[in-house]
């Protein structure tokens, strides 16, 4: 597998070659033979059942996998959704003030990841799985997001 570098400051995923290839234009995107396949949690899923030596991180039992599926859309649909809700108003610079309705939600989404690892090392059980490392992608870009603003805010500080 050959891994593509694509520069998106300088607009590489927008150009009509990249858009011809992937009409989202969004990164990341898999090319493996034939299959063309956007979407990070996709391409995991995908990558883990064709070249995977064993179904561990997203096994093909239907209990397991519907399971690591939901974990999947959380992450998508509320976890991801509600820090990208509340964090990108502000670094818009739609707004100069944070929402506290989607503060709630944020948090609400927190907890409910929390609840999920209640008596498990992982989301989804006791092994390590493609739900684990899309939340990872998550949790981390709030914190990345929010060490950033509070270096921005606090600059004196890190000087």
């Amino acid at each position: 597998m050959e891994l593509i570098m694509v520069n998106t400051s300088a607009g590489e995923h927008l150009t009509p070659e990249y858009e011809e290839l992937n009409p989202q234009k969004t990164i990341p995107f898999l090319v493996d033979d034939d299959l063309k396949l956007s979407e990070s949690r996709a391409i995991m899923s995908y990558l883990v059942d064709q070249y995977g030596e064993n179904d561990t991180l997203y096994p093909r039992k239907p209990e397991a996998r519907a399971l690591i599926d939901q974990r999947l859309y959380f992450d998508l649909d509320t976890l991801y959704a509600s820090v990208i809700d509340y964090y990108m108003p502000v670094l818009q610079k739609q707004t100069h003030t944070y929402d506290p309705a989607q503060y709630e939600k944020m948090t609400e989404a927190f907890q409910i990841l929390e609840k999920f690892l209640e008596g498990h090392d992982y989301v989804a059980g006791h092994n390590l799985t493609i739900a684990d490392l899309s939340l990872v992608s998550s949790v981390t870009t709030a914190e990345v997001i929010l060490c950033w603003m509070l270096c921005k805010v606090n600059k004196q500080l890190f000087l």
